[in-house]
């Protein structure tokens, strides 16, 4: 029966890690679709042909669309906590923590709560700015 509850956990915690991923993921897509935005923005401003914004605007389609399948992958609970967070923070949903401070709201993490982050065994979010939290390793 130990052995059940064990393996149990695992998988919750691979599933967890599995999120983590998934949320980096879709935060990656969305800082890519925000800055080809604002570049395509500029290149409108300067007079582009109607060809090349057709095309741009073709693949910012292909990227959302990219971002809409890793999506599905992750719970809705989640989904929503990340879009709420999203539009909250600027596209600082998920933020990483250095030694043991949130760099969005740079107050210190609990001891317990960081040892979690560091191991990436649960999905943790800042007590003081709510965001989501992921330990970033130097050597990464």
């Amino acid at each position: 029966m130990n052995r059940e509850v064990m393996l149990e956990e695992e998988k919750s915690e691979e599933s967890q890690r599995k999120e983590v991923d998934l949320m980096m993921q879709i935060q990656r897509v969305d800082q890519l679709l925000s800055d080809l935005k604002d570049a395509f923005d500029s290149l409108v401003k300067e007079g582009m042909s109607e060809e090349e914004v057709e095309a741009i605007l073709a693949e910012l389609r292909h990227i959302g669309g990219g971002k809409d399948e890793i999506m599905v992958r992750v719970r809705r609970d989640l989904q929503n906590l990340y879009k709420r967070f999203y539009e909250r923070y600027k596209s600082q949903a998920i933020i990483t923590i250095v030694s043991d401070v949130c760099q969005g709201c740079f107050v210190r993490i609990p001891p317990v709560k960081f040892a979690r982050i560091r191991t990436r065994k649960s999905l943790e979010f800042c007590e003081n700015c709510g965001r989501i939290l992921l330990w970033h390793d130097k050597e990464e």
